[in-house]
């Protein structure tokens, strides 16, 4: 790549093009939502460019799609595919290096078949990679009728615009993805919740169907088919998207898809169900392209299938596998309880296995939550940090080579700079936060004073800490008293209006004891007690919950102006789960 100083000789315009490419910088970054982002920068890069039309393709189903465009023709080219080396914007992908054609080379080397279909004939295109690191996500391309409509600093500034827009592409498909996560993770709760109140499969059934249809955002329809009867066959118990008559869809149990499923107990996703010879004449006469079909699993055995149907070909990924096995746990598990209610087992067997089963899916959701603050810890650290280093140095050696005449694009990218380098330490601190790296590899011990030290440098508190070292704790009962800390000091920095802070860690007999105390204001325990306690974070309810998965227990006291105390304990004894 040519450096700017080479491909210009006009400060003034190169002034004038770096301020606006900081401003597109600025707008696709400061958004998470992908239609926000093409807008942003399409809109910018029309104007940076004074181009015809800006197309930006994006890579799906061995394809380029564009998926946003602005300019002459441009709802024309929505929709539009090319495949690997089709076109210039083809070529431009499969080489990964950038292209700047004009005049006859342009005509040869652009996709006939795409300009007669828009109805768009270019003499100039510069197409620029649109990759994040390593990973190619599409192609920008400028285009214009007049052959000499862009020049090589063009090509410069588009690749610098690219970079740009797949930061912000990345960022919103990692907001996107944890948005998803947070949606499953309330879904399963949601579901968890009505167990624990119901076991009415008529309320059960139609909400995991329905969270179903709201978690696969690509199905049309979704069912659950259940073995019931003698000889047993699949009865769709609940359907969301689709009305059926009477026995339509009931199926024989060695029967297309479902009964493929039924027989190897794993779950199938056909990516043309029209091509597929197991497909039966419903799913035919329905037009049905995509099914994804999952067993559900309940203790007594496979009980019946979920599924979700869509009229698009290959329209189901492996997360959507992933959630549709989660709920279909979930279903599982209803659908037992709900048996178990109908046949009137004894309350009090149904009610210890109840609370049994709660109780695993507890110590599973924690230890999910668990692994997933570590990912995501080690992404923030490897990537996000690495990114923003990466980024930092770049705007180092942009303002390098930034004239000492033009002060306000200097203060501008030292302000740049300035704010990169804040994000990058409360990177730092959230990686931190999420998951405590002393506590793997020094234990308890010396991660809870690691913690009341960055505490006491962050609050200006006095923190005073006393421990023990406790080597072969196990991993379980680490956690949850470093939660506890953490939950406990973040309340005393939140509402004790307190001076010093006491934590000690301590061994009574076979009890592993954790107190934190401050010098605050304190409340009234009898009015104030853990029920009217914030909720923010984990949470002192949250940590009272895993503690009693632990055969321990969290107490609290406190009074008016006396300050506040709280005491975990934990059985050194206990087996814990994921150790």
């Amino acid at each position: 790549m040519a450096s700017l100083t080479e491909t210009t000789t006009d400060p003034i315009d190169l002034s004038h093009r770096l301020t606006q490419l900081a401003e597109l910088g600025q707008s696709v970054t400061s958004t998470l939502q992908t239609e926000a982002i093409y807008a942003n920068a399409l809109s910018a890069l029309e104007t940076l460019f004074k181009a015809e039309g800006v197309l930006l393709f994006r890579y799906g189903s061995e394809r380029l799609e564009v998926v946003a465009s602005i300019g002459e023709q441009a709802e024309n080219f929505l929709g539009k595919t090319l495949v690997a080396g089709e076109g210039i914007a083809g070529k431009v992908w499969q080489a990964e290096q950038s292209l700047w054609l004009q005049g006859i080379a342009c005509e040869k080397q652009m996709s006939r078949k795409l300009a007669q279909a828009v109805g768009y004939f270019p003499q100039s295109i510069v197409a620029v990679p649109l990759k994040w690191r390593d990973r190619q996500l599409g192609v920008i391309e400028a285009i214009h009728r007049q052959p000499h409509a862009f020049s090589q600093i063009d090509v410069t500034f588009l690749e610098m615009a690219a970079a740009w827009v797949a930061i912000a592409l990345y960022n919103a498909q990692q907001h996107g993805r944890l948005q998803k996560q947070l949606l499953e993770r309330q879904a399963l709760t949601r579901i968890s919740e009505i167990l624990n109140t119901t076991l009415d499969l008529d309320v059960i059934l139609p909400l995991i169907t329905k969270s179903v249809r709201d978690l696969i955002a690509r199905a049309d329809w979704a069912a659950i088919h259940l073995l019931e009867g003698a000889p047993p066959r699949l009865y769709p118990l609940s359907v969301l998207g689709l009305e059926l008559v009477a026995d339509e869809y009931v199926l024989e149990i060695d029967e297309g898809i479902a009964g493929e499923v039924l027989r190897q107990e794993e779950a199938i996703n056909v990516s043309d169900l029209q091509h597929d010879p197991r497909r039966v004449d419903f799913d035919r006469n329905r037009h049905i392209r995509s099914l994804l079909v999952v067993p559900l699993h309940g203790h007594t055995g496979t009980v019946g299938t979920i599924s979700v149907q869509c009229a698009v070909p290959s329209a189901f990924s492996a997360d959507d596998e992933r959630v549709l096995k989660a709920l279909g746990a979930q279903a599982a598990l209803a659908i037992e309880n709900g048996r178990l209610y109908r046949a009137q087992q004894e309350a009090r067997r149904l009610a210890e296995y109840r609370l049994e089963r709660i109780h695993q899916l507890t110590r599973q959701a924690i230890a999910a939550e668990e692994e997933e603050r570590k990912r995501l810890a080690l992404e923030l650290h490897d990537e996000a940090g690495q990114s923003l280093t990466a980024l930092k140095i770049s705007l180092d050696l942009l303002r390098g080579t930034v004239p000492t005449e033009l002060d306000l694009l200097d203060g501008g990218l030292g302000e740049a700079i300035e704010l990169t380098e804040q994000t990058m330490e409360n990177i730092r601190l959230l990686s931190h936060n999420l998951r405590p790296p002393g506590l793997d590899r020094f234990g308890l011990h010396l991660a809870l004073e690691g913690l009341c030290q960055d505490f006491a440098a962050r609050t200006q508190l006095a923190v005073l800490y006393d421990g023990l070292e406790l080597p072969n704790l196990p991993w379980a009962i680490a956690i949850s008293l470093y939660r506890c800390a953490q939950e406990a000091l973040t309340n005393v920095a939140k509402h004790a209006d307190a001076q010093n802070v006491l934590v000690v860690l301590s061994r009574v007999e076979d009890q592993l004891v954790l107190e934190v105390s401050d010098d605050g204001c304190g409340f009234d325990v009898n009015t104030g007690n853990l029920s009217e306690m914030p909720q923010s974070g984990i949470g002192l309810h949250g940590i009272a919950e895993r503690l009693e998965l632990l055969n321990g227990r969290l107490n609290l006291y406190s009074r008016p102006n006396k300050g506040t105390k709280l005491v975990a304990q934990v059985p050194l004894w206990v087996e814990a789960e994921g150790t």
